[in-house]
């Protein structure tokens, strides 16, 4: 039972990954409309969303815990590092961003087509960073601190 709940969790992780990735390539592909004020937003956001599919599943199918003495040792440093990137720095810069982009008089967002988008993707980034600090931190970079402390007695 514990597996079936694990795999799930890794599965809706990724998936939250995935899922505005994939959305962003079918933006990419397919026209939009005019969304000139806000491609440096999209594109950054795009550069976001491959950042975090590639931390994602770093984090999921390559284990920190196993492997070579050199990588043993660096792994948890690449671990700590992918975690708090993933879920911390960057749905931080993305909130800024939105913010920035949503308070600045020069871009009138109202006329934008894919404001919707990004209004959605914040609210992922917000939850990403709800879920760190409301159950991640407290659970898995818990237990990767007391797996780290136990291995070096």
């Amino acid at each position: 039972m514990d597996t079936i709940i694990a795999v799930s969790e890794v599965a809706n992780a990724f998936h939250a990954q995935f899922v505005p990735f994939f959305i962003n390539c079918f933006f990419k592909v397919i026209p939009t409309g005019n969304n000139q004020k806000l491609e440096l937003q999209l594109q950054l956001v795009f550069f976001s969303n491959i950042i975090s599919l590639l931390a994602i599943t770093f984090l999921i199918f390559i284990p920190w815990k196993k492997g070579p003495d050199f990588y043993v040792k660096i792994s948890p440093y690449i671990f700590y590092t992918l975690m708090y990137l993933n879920y911390v720095v960057l749905p931080l810069g993305n909130i800024i961003m939105s913010t920035y982009f949503t308070v600045n008089p020069n871009y009138d967002l109202k006329v934008v087509p894919l404001e919707s988008w990004i209004i959605f993707f914040t609210i992922v980034c917000f939850s990403r960073l709800t879920e760190f600090f409301s159950s991640i931190k407290k659970i898995v970079m818990d237990d990767a601190r007391i797996f780290l402390e136990t291995r070096r007695a």
